[in-house]
């Protein structure tokens, strides 16, 4: 009997530095030891849900990450050559990083109060910034419970995706807290 294949993330050698990014793309360092990625938690069904390190984001609060959710591989960090930036998909298995899968979520929650005809520019100017301070995980719960009310005050089709959003971006704390029931769930 033969024994398991490695997996690519196995087979490929791992980078030189690995990077710490916190769940919303914030981050920490660029040049930590590829093997504290060993054994990182992964969640390929769920990379949102993936269980996050002890080390806290200083700008937001939220747990941070040094290897792909879908496959284990480090994040590769800084070269000496090249400048940084966070990269937005795994090299080895193509998976979105966390902050990439939020970063689009919230761009489409962004296009549902943009193109609202229920909102004033100035509600929708305050509601656009509520959701990127959201998005940043810097929002109080005052302001995501006002962001929700919005998003549920645009009614109909709005409301209801903005709500299966809202299920997947935010905590389960702000869940909790929130009724994000939606008029399917009706």
């Amino acid at each position: 009997m033969l024994g398991a294949l490695p997996t690519p993330a196995q087979r490929t050698p791992p980078p030189r530095r690995a990077a710490r990014v916190c769940m919303n793309g914030h981050l920490l360092a660029a040049e930590e030891d590829p093997g504290l990625a060993r054994g990182a938690a992964t969640n390929r069904a769920d990379p949102l849900a993936v269980r996050t390190t002890d080390v806290r984001c200083p700008a937001c609060g939220t747990g941070t990450i040094l290897a792909c959710p879908g496959c284990g591989y480090p994040i590769p960090g800084a070269t000496p050559t090249l400048a940084f930036d966070v990269p937005h998909f795994c090299i080895v298995c193509g998976e979105y990083y966390p902050w990439t899968f939020r970063g689009e979520f919230y761009a489409t929650l962004a296009e549902i109060l943009d193109e609202s005809p229920r909102l004033d520019r100035a509600a929708l100017r305050a509601a656009l910034g509520t959701l990127e301070r959201q998005r940043e995980g810097l929002a109080e719960s005052s302001e995501t419970r006002g962001l929700v009310e919005t998003f549920r005050s645009l009614g109909g089709s709005d409301w209801d995706l903005a709500a299966q959003i809202l299920q997947v971006v935010l905590t389960p704390e702000q869940r909790a807290s929130l009724d994000l029931r939606a008029a399917f769930a009706h």
